[in-house]
């Protein structure tokens, strides 16, 4: 009696393995919800943006340019688009005047949509690979010039929608 008593715990011990490997498995390969951060805007409203880890799209974001809050705005735009920012702040040097996004790896693509999502027309590959990304974003006052304009604009039509819609 004991052998089978035996055989049996075996047997059952054997299949919650099983099943625990299985499980485990099927759980790494599940969707998972994204991570968020919180961010504050230039208005230092504080909101959230997922942080999207692994997907071959890792750039950092520096501001060679004299406006502070500008790497903010950029990393907030880009990670709105999909790309993992894993650093932004200041960039060390002097400001060139013209930004740039420059590629890291040899392959300039990440670096091209980049900027095309940023609205910058200079991509550079100088390859580093003591970086850990695959494009770095460089500010200049040119970008803030842009940003500046958009905004001016958006307000402009926003003053004109708001005076051609009638009184409620």
């Amino acid at each position: 009696m004991r052998p089978r008593l035996e055989a049996a715990a075996l047997a059952v011990s054997g299949a919650a393995v099983i099943a625990f490997l299985v499980s485990f498995g099927l759980g790494l390969r599940g969707e998972r919800a994204q991570p968020v951060e919180p961010v504050k805007t230039a208005d230092h409203e504080e909101i959230t943006v997922p942080l999207n880890r692994g997907n071959g799209r890792r750039v950092e974001v520096l501001n060679a340019s004299q406006r502070s809050g500008l790497a903010r705005q950029a990393t907030l735009r880009l990670r709105e688009a999909g790309y993992d920012v894993v650093y932004f702040g200041s960039a060390a040097g002097a400001d060139e005047g013209r930004s740039v996004v420059i590629d890291r790896i040899g392959d300039p693509e990440v670096a091209r949509s980049a900027a095309r999502e940023l609205g910058i027309d200079s991509v550079l590959t100088r390859i580093d690979s003591t970086r850990l990304v695959e494009a770095s974003v460089v500010l200049s006052k040119d970008w803030q010039a842009a940003q500046d304009s958009a905004a001016r604009q958006e307000s402009w039509w926003k003053r004109l929608l708001s005076r051609l819609r009638p009184a409620a």
